[in-house]
């Protein structure tokens, strides 16, 4: 089998019982060490053996001999050294905690997946043959279904301000350094995410935790009790199933583990196996993984890491404990490190600090993507087959994404349904044409680290056939306690021949309408849209055909969501109607201009661009019968139901054109996935031709001069309140072009668009003699009239 050189960073304790496991493993050699200091470093290398000695993680990150690196610092100073390593392609078994909080954390897991190369955090209890015993009687069935675990690590550890353990600019407090070992246990007993019912800590004078107790609820109901502390010396585990409990004493360093059956508690089985040092174990596990080629372990995934210290940091929170400097991503290697490392608590950049404010979603542009098409999946969901990740290819696209310079990320559907996503039979479950909760989980943690958005789409109006509620009915009819969620007449019957009548929506009878009267319905779709918040981030909702919702059903809606978070955005669908009945301080914040969407392309086709400003100018000129004054429509020129822009403008050098119009109007801009490489798709070829595939090779073959206009767009936007947010006021319009000004506090741009195949001379009142093109940067003069190109527009700032 392959040998592996390891790198050791630090020498302390820890440091000496790993290379000491190492030296138990014929395959592994440790080649290098680095200290702060020369003299401790040679010392530890005569120790175990070690030839090289560096003071500088950077050059031991370079030695080419390094294959793969342990991090044994303290905890605060792990990042730092876990950035280091990753950027220069060397795998990494970091010490627990890996990092002081989930932010770090994250940015520790993008170095990793950006080189490719494995990270884990060392979790070596994981790894004992006990507690790989215990996991093996747990997933036979042994004790039933896991109920509850009981995990406690304390050590008498006097308070004394001159240790780390006391020390908040050293990360102490016994949470991290001993409460991970019991957070692990429920982790691993319970899976997915903890939710905190309860939580008490004592501090000490310094300010960190020396004593806890906690009451974690797991999904499914499931709960933890956690104890960690300075006072005292404890360290058990018991896990409790419905059909018998396992106990495991010394849990973090155990040796044995115990089983015990049915009601009586009768010992059923015993396992004891002595280690001399235990370490061994999960540094074999990881020459195992790296023989695989894997990234990260299948049996202590970095999901695990991640939710570990978002617990972590949702019970320092409720304590009041903080550490100095803790929201610092500390940049390693190389800038891009840094500028990739980026707090998902702060999750503004350069790019994105715009958008902080609760009405965010005005200076921000969409990128739509309907998941189920851009990822490949099959046309039905079979209910049966285990998850693939699908979703992997969208997160495989984030750099084309962010360096468009989009800042919302707008996903069509991703939870369980029968075909198109629309047709919902799960609103708990991801798709699993897509992927897993985990895995959407980690794609919306990866957009909140590059400061971009995420919105889903919220399908409430009605659900599928398959729909666990609306099956009950079907098998139950009037005995189902469900029966009330539908509209149903019982005395009727169904295209399906269900023995019932329900009512469809707008006549597609796989589309069963909900009741949304019906104050179980809400509560279940609040719970569920309260988890997708906790558990994916959510920044905001699209609420599919928002224009059939009930409204009181909207305004409950509204209510709740900003409850939640005061910047929750809420965008609604509507094809038609008055766009002011949704948007108000009661219910959405914003909703689709089909209006206008039409407008665009029809404009440039026909040569009549006096239809495209006649609607901009009802909806938001200055005269009081202007109908859509101060609100900010969602503008597009194409979606997941309407013909691609592309398919739709009869000459390809007017898709610019189309573009800069819909981006310098009032509104938020969208572009749907693909359309910025030019994507074709014809609405009369079926939903499939709008919806398809698009593989990163695709995006790097198709890449046009379009994406790099639509880019520019997006930096003009980025740099100017104006086009976010500013009045708009009409100043020429002639059957090819159409100018307009957009003016907010002080600043004031013009607009200016063409679509003749020669170039015009426009004659208005600009306010100005010159400006400054935001999409080229050259000057623009206004003295004689304003000579626009062909085919061209410009966006304009005067001074």
């Amino acid at each position: 089998m392959k040998k592996y050189n390891w790198g050791i960073i630090g020498t302390g304790r820890i440091c000496g019982k790993f290379c000491r496991a190492l030296r138990m493993l014929d395959r592994a050699n440790i080649t290098a060490v680095c200290s702060r200091t020369e003299e401790k470093g040679k010392a530890f290398a005569a120790e175990y053996g070690i030839n090289n000695v560096y003071t500088d993680i950077a050059e031991l990150c370079a030695d080419g001999n390094v294959d793969v690196i342990y991090i044994g610092t303290p905890h605060p100073m792990h990042l730092q050294a876990m950035l280091t390593a990753l950027e220069a392609g060397k795998h990494v078994l970091c010490e627990k905690p890996m990092t002081l909080n989930e932010q770090q954390a994250q940015a520790a897991i993008y170095a990793a997946e950006r080189n490719g190369v494995f990270l884990m955090e060392a979790m070596w209890t994981r790894f004992l043959p006990a507690v790989q015993q215990v996991v093996k009687w747990v997933r036979a069935g042994e004790i039933g279904e896991v109920r509850e675990v009981m995990s406690s690590y304390r050590r008498d550890l006097p308070e004394d301000p001159a240790s780390r353990l006391y020390a908040p600019e050293l990360g102490g407090g016994a949470m991290l350094d001993l409460g991970v070992y019991p957070l692990f246990a429920a982790q691993l007993m319970l899976e997915g995410e903890a939710e905190v019912l309860s939580t008490e800590a004592t501090l000490s004078n310094t300010g960190v935790d020396m004593d806890s107790t906690t009451m974690l609820r797991y999904p499914g109901g499931r709960k933890a009790y956690i104890s960690t502390g300075f006072d005292y010396n404890s360290n058990s585990t018991i896990i409790e199933g419905t059909d018998g409990y396992i106990t495991v004493p010394n849990w973090c360093y155990t040796h044995s583990a115990y089983l015990f059956k049915g009601t009586e508690g009768t010992l059923a089985e015993s396992f004891c196996q002595p280690h001399e040092n235990g370490m061994q174990y999960e540094a074999e596990h990881v020459m195992e993984c790296l023989d695989k080629g894997l990234t990260q372990s299948p049996d202590y995934p970095l999901e695990y890491t991640l939710r570990e210290m978002r617990c972590c940091d949702k019970l320092r929170k409720a304590w009041g404990v903080h550490y100095p400097g803790e929201d610092e991503i500390i940049s390693a290697a190389t800038a891009d490190a840094a500028s990739e490392a980026v707090s998902t608590e702060d999750v503004s950049t350069e790019k994105h600090m715009h958008s902080q404010a609760d009405d965010w979603f005005k200076d921000a542009v969409f990128y739509h993507i309907y998941p189920l098409g851009m990822c490949g999946a099959p046309e039905y969901n079979d209910f049966t087959s285990q998850p693939v990740d699908r979703l992997s290819a969208v997160g495989k696209l984030l750099d084309h994404i962010d360096n468009i310079g989009f800042d919302a990320v707008y996903f069509g559907p991703v939870f369980e349904s029968t075909k198109h996503g629309y047709d919902t039979a799960n609103y708990g479950v991801i798709d699993r044409r897509l992927g897993t909760n985990e895995q959407f989980a980690q794609l919306c943690r990866r957009l909140h680290m590059r400061g971009i958005r995420v919105v889903l789409d919220g399908v409430f109006n009605h659900v599928g056939r398959d729909f666990w509620a609306f099956r009950d009915v079907i098998a139950n009819r009037e005995s189902s306690p469900y029966r009330d969620w539908f509209h149903i007449n019982f005395g009727g019957n169904s295209n399906y021949n269900d023995g019932f009548w329900y009512e469809g929506w707008e006549g597609h009878f796989d589309l069963v309408k909900l009741n949304l009267h019906n104050p179980e319905v809400r509560k279940h779709i609040f719970e569920n849209i309260r988890v997708w918040e906790e558990q994916f981030g959510i920044d905001g909702l699209r609420l599919d055909v928002a224009y059939c919702l009930d409204e009181g059903f909207i305004r409950e809606l509204h209510s709740f969501c900003k409850g939640l978070r005061s910047d929750f955005f809420l965008l609604g669908e509507c094809v038609h109607g008055d766009y002011r009945r949704l948007i108000n301080d009661s219910m959405l914040d914003s909703v689709t201009n089909y209006e206008c969407y039409k407008g665009i392309y029809s404009s440039i086709n026909c040569g009549n661009m006096h239809e495209i400003g006649y609607s901009l100018h009802r909806q938001f000129g200055s005269e009081n019968w202007c109908i859509y004054r101060g609100l900010n429509l969602y503008t597009f020129v194409d979606n997941h139901d309407v013909s691609r822009i592309a398919s739709i403008i009869e000459k390809p050098q007017h898709l610019p054109v189309a573009y800069a119009l819909m981006f310098a109007m009032p509104g938020c801009p969208s572009v749907y996935y693909g359309s910025e490489l030019e994507m074709r798709g014809d609405k009369k070829q079926g939903d499939a031709a709008l919806r398809p595939e698009l593989r990163p090779e695709d995006v790097r073959s198709m890449r046009s001069g379009l994406t790099d206009w639509i880019a520019r767009l997006c930096e003009a936007r980025a740099q100017s309140k104006a086009l976010c947010r500013g009045d708009y006021t009409q100043l020429y319009v002639a059957p090819q072009q159409l100018v307009f000004a957009r003016s907010y506090e002080g600043e004031r741009v013009i607009c200016a668009f063409n679509a003749a195949d020669a170039p015009c001379t426009a004659h208005f009142d600009a306010g100005a003699g010159r400006a400054l093109d935001l999409i080229t940067g050259k000057t623009i003069d206004f003295g004689g009239g304003l000579e626009i190109p062909a085919n061209s527009a410009f966006i304009a700032r005067v001074y």
